[in-house]
């Protein structure tokens, strides 16, 4: 009986932590103003994809460990990403926010993930990182030994 206490109340700390990046990053993909943020404004924000893909596979739910994949891959450099599909690529970030707080509504409930199929967004994923010249050339990471050495 403690171990389902402490599982929920871990959860239970999950969903609010979840809920409140949801809402941060719902903040910035609906600027004031202008109908879709401009691509710098989403730098950095791929962190709390990364977070989120973590907890939710370590918590047991992989769907949501896969929408917090999803918004990881999308804002690992939205600069790279070619302009003419930018509108189109704010449009699945928000649906992608939104799936995941509704599972995280439900899960705040008392419910369990839906078994729902990310396909469809997967598909769109890969079409928006094909599409061409979506994808600058990287630069080398700098590995010179005043990086390597502090």
């Amino acid at each position: 009986m403690s171990n389902d206490f402490d599982r929920e109340q871990l959860v239970g700390i999950f969903v609010a932590e979840a809920g409140d990046d949801m809402a941060m990053l719902s903040a910035v993909l609906y600027p004031s103003g202008k109908p879709y943020p401009a691509p710098d404004e989403m730098r950095g924000h791929q962190t709390i994809g990364h977070k989120l893909k973590g907890a939710a596979l370590l918590y047991g739910f992989p769907g949501l460990g896969r929408l917090g994949e999803f918004l990881e891959t999308l804002l690992e450099d939205p600069n790279a990403l070619a302009e003419e599909t930018w509108p189109g690529t704010v449009a699945l970030l928000r649906e992608i926010v939104e799936r995941f707080r509704t599972q995280i509504e439900v899960i705040g409930h008392g419910g369990t993930e839906s078994g729902q199929s990310l396909d469809d967004l997967a598909c769109r994923i890969e079409a928006v990182l094909s599409t061409p010249h979506a994808r600058a050339e990287k630069p080398e990471p700098d590995v010179s030994d005043a990086y390597l050495v502090p």
